[in-house]
């Protein structure tokens, strides 16, 4: 079947013509324009007014962490209004399947970017997690703008012991189901006595959960009644605790075969009787992995064609369907027919038969019956084109003019003359319009050596300039099946929603394009909001709202006080205060939350005898906030068979944390997976200050280092760009004594330190994986931006990921290159 040619059949009875008909100028003046369009002009702005919700993208400097290590970001705000609004970027880490947060932070945004950098400490448990980043400013009391970005953490620890589950009886046709649960502390010594608790079902739903204990063999056998389990709810999770240490295990249970879930996506909403048209289907199994097979079609029983999907789960096909036949569709092997909608009698069919285009969408219109139609295009924000077409009963095919259209996913709507919808298609304009970049380096490097990248903004334009972050990573600490990039992400991921595992979205090769047609065919579908759009100003107003730090001063008794006091702040490097009302209440505005990381802000009522007076109580706002937000999103499963035993999420051999003065590293002919100081504190003084190998005060990337030093008061130290003299550690027993409370704060962000063998060249080797960061860098077109680092003592393929946005648009790259042992 070739597709180009489904409306040749047609020609014989319907004159086809191309023609730019007119398109009325949105911006033209009121009287030039039907009424209908002032009215949609002012329903789709209204529309996009109440529910147009500005983008986020944060660039988290790899997926793959373990504890002990840093991790870096940069969030950028994009496609938003009232960018100062947004003055604060929250980070949570979230453990997907206990829905728990495990680290929070904030970090100062302005301007529409913010930098973060955290620590994932030795508490935190190796699994599956989701980093969920948001503003300060609510809609409705939940953040306005949101960004989840699922990465892996393995521990690189020595590890005390290990736990595996193993099937003992799990036939489908079993009544009962029958799992071991075996902890060691070593392949001979095994682990009596061990607290254990487990639930069976899924994160979001327990049908069954308890506490027992491993047997005197270090077992335990749970027996799991089959009927409860059902597609996503056929879980069993275990923890294993021994000794404050804990380990997470899993295990799919098998479920009755189910069948595959079929949909259908006819072109433009519906199919309509006697008009030729695109089909666009999708199969998956009961739980959602996309199916490759073959269908056949059938027509009132009769076969009358053989049809597909591919790789992603996605197909399409044409048909001109009947309204008195039934249309049904049989996958191979399977005898269940599924159920094609039912066409409608008559109305306007729409067909874009490629809906990637550059700077001019072709759009084939039916209609069996004479009427004028409108053919709107617009992204729900704003109606950029209306085009009349009077119909007379023939096939017309009409071309609209891009220069208005932005860059991106559109839409076009059929209406009536009364603004009815008859017809939806979505289609992507200018795609050729690409920003790019030049990263140009070697291809090879020893370990420890320079490595000199020059980049440039691809682009015609000398004075064209974008802002980027950079990452030089190990390439497998990038997992495909939870990379984001920010192209894909603004584009397509932040509008349609998950797309099928693809390694590159938005590539220029037939494939991608083929993919991409299929993605906006069958995922487009959920814009076609049109009615929506009639209905807007009906819509309850939206309520927009920051939260606020806050607090009181009561006596003793809790019982409010009767005059106002002052609330003095002290933090790193600063100081403030704050008046109470005269019932003692306060509010700590922004900026004075904003300290340097890792310091708290102090809050300590006036007074000398305050200690004897009064109680001092503080409410940051986003911890309940966070509370509630596990369990309000949705996560991808992406456990595997392997986390049946722990020693899949450890690091294995000499990838374990670098015991640095108990442990000699043995040469490997590829370093899989490193990245890790000594967890050994050496420096660190009462207030947490410590200074790394290369005269930095608390530099994060040797934080934990053995090598770390507490710096002494009057010295000067490295910092950022610049030097600082330490006024030492304010931490006092008359103050500890007073009453205060010490909370965490709103941080600029740490800037990350590359190694630099040609100053400090020490003899313990580096294994770091991340081994270049910066936050924000500028880019030109008109002269190459050079930058240096060093690679570390890893082996093997590394990759530079730079992103970030420009005059008007978004960006991003990568270079691969290699790290060999010198010979």
């Amino acid at each position: 079947m070739i597709q180009k040619n489904m409306y040749k059949g047609n020609y014989s009875y319907m004159v086809a013509f191309f023609c730019f008909l007119f398109l009325i100028s949105i911006n033209s003046h009121a009287q030039t324009r039907p009424a209908l369009v002032d009215s949609l002009i002012s329903k789709v702005e209204k529309y996009g007014i109440n529910h147009h919700t500005p983008e986020m993208f944060v660039h988290f400097d790899k997926t793959f962490y373990s504890n002990n290590e840093n991790v870096w970001l940069t969030a950028y705000l994009l496609d938003a209004t009232s960018i100062n609004k947004h003055t604060t970027l929250i980070v949570n880490l979230i453990k997907d399947d206990a829905r728990k947060v495990v680290l929070e932070d904030k970090f100062v945004m302005d301007k529409g970017l913010a930098f973060g950098n955290l620590f994932i400490p030795d508490s935190v448990a190796a699994g599956n997690y989701t980093f969920v980043v948001y503003t300060n400013l609510m809609l409705n009391g939940s953040p306005y703008v949101l960004f989840k970005q699922p990465v892996t953490i393995k521990t690189a620890n020595q590890v005390a012991f290990t736990a595996q589950l193993s099937p003992i009886d799990t036939a489908i046709t079993s009544a009962e189901m029958k799992v071991r649960l075996m902890a060691n502390i070593s392949a001979v010594e095994l682990l009596p006595n061990a607290e254990v608790s487990y639930y069976i079902g899924s994160p979001a739903n327990h049908l069954l959960s308890g506490k027992v204990k491993t047997d005197a063999s270090g077992q335990y056998v749970f027996t799991i009644p089959s009927k409860i389990l059902s597609p996503g709810n056929n879980k069993i999770y275990v923890t294993v605790k021994r000794k404050g240490e804990e380990k997470e295990v899993s295990m799919a249970l098998p479920v009755a075969s189910q069948l595959p879930v079929v949909n259908f996506y006819p072109e433009g909403g519906s199919m309509v009787n006697n008009l030729s048209g695109y089909i666009g289907w999708e199969a998956k199994t009961s739980s959602g992995v996309p199916l490759q097979v073959n269908a056949v079609l059938y027509k009132d029983d009769k076969a009358v064609d053989t049809i597909q999907t591919n790789g992603y789960g996605m197909g399409k096909f044409i048909l001109t369907p009947n309204s008195g036949s039934k249309y049904v569709m049989k996958l191979a092997g399977i005898t269940k027919a599924y159920d094609l909608p039912t066409a409608l009698a008559g109305g306007p069919a729409i067909s874009i038969q490629r809906a990637i285009v550059n700077d001019t969408l072709t759009i084939i219109l039916q209609d069996a019956k004479p009427e004028k139609l409108f053919v709107l295009v617009h992204n729900y924000r704003q109606l950029l084109s209306a085009t009349p077409v009077v119909m007379s009963g023939s096939l017309k095919r009409v071309k609209i003019l891009l220069n208005e259209v932005p860059k991106g996913i559109n839409q076009v709507t059929v209406t009536d003359s009364l603004g009815r919808p008859f017809a939806q298609r979505t289609f992507f304009a200018h795609y050729n319009r690409k920003q790019s970049l030049q990263i140009n380096t070697d291809g090879e490097f020893g370990t420890r050596q320079k490595v000199n990248v020059k980049i440039k903004l691809n682009d015609k334009d000398t004075a064209a300039m974008a802002l980027v972050s950079i990452a030089a990573v190990q390439e497998n600490r990038i997992e495909i099946k939870k990379k984001t990039d920010i192209e894909s992400y603004f584009y397509l991921n932040s509008q349609l929603g998950d797309l099928p595992l693809k390694e590159k979205y938005l590539g220029n090769e037939e494939d991608d394009k083929q993919f991409l047609e299929n993605v906006l065919l069958i995922k487009g579908w959920a814009r076609y909001k049109w009615t929506d759009v009639l209905k807007a100003g009906s819509e309850p107003s939206t309520q927009f709202d920051v939260p606020v730090f806050s607090g009181a001063v009561t006596n003793l008794a809790d019982k409010p006080l009767k005059k106002p006091v002052t609330v003095a702040l002290m933090k790193q490097g600063g100081f403030a205060s704050v008046e109470t009302d005269n019932t003692g209440k306060f509010i700590v505005g922004h900026e004075d939350m904003v300290t340097m990381q890792n310091k708290k802000v102090t809050l300590i009522p006036s007074g000398d005898d305050a200690d004897r007076l009064y109680k001092l109580n503080f409410t940051d706002p986003y911890l309940k906030i966070n509370e509630k937000i596990p369990s309000q999103l949705t996560y991808t499963d992406y456990s595997t068979v392997a986390q049946q035993n722990t020693s899949s999420m450890e690091i294995a051999g000499n990838e374990k944390t670098i015991q640095l003065k108990e442990v000699t590293i043995k040469d490997k002919n590829d370093d899989l997976f490193h990245g890790l100081h000594s967890a050994e504190l050496n420096g660190p003084n009462a207030c947490g200050d410590y200074v790394c190998t290369y005269g930095i005060l608390n530099c994060p990337n040797h934080k934990g280092s053995f090598n770390n030093k507490a710096p002494e008061k009057g010295k000067t130290y490295r910092v950022g760009t610049g030097s600082t003299i330490y006024a030492g550690c304010a931490i006092t027993t008359t103050q500890k004594e007073k009453v205060s409370i010490a909370v965490k704060g709103i941080y600029n962000s740490l800037e990350f330190y590359p190694s630099d063998y040609s100053e400090i060249n020490p003899s313990q080797p580096e294994y770091i994986s991340t081994i270049y960061w910066k936050h924000l860098e500028k880019v030109m077109a008109g002269k190459e931006t050079t930058l240096s680092f060093y690679t570390s003592d890893i082996t093997g393929k590394f990759k530079i990921i730079i992103q970030g946005i420009t005059d008007n648009d978004v960006v991003y790259g990568e270079k691969v290159f290699t790290v060999v042992k010198p010979k």
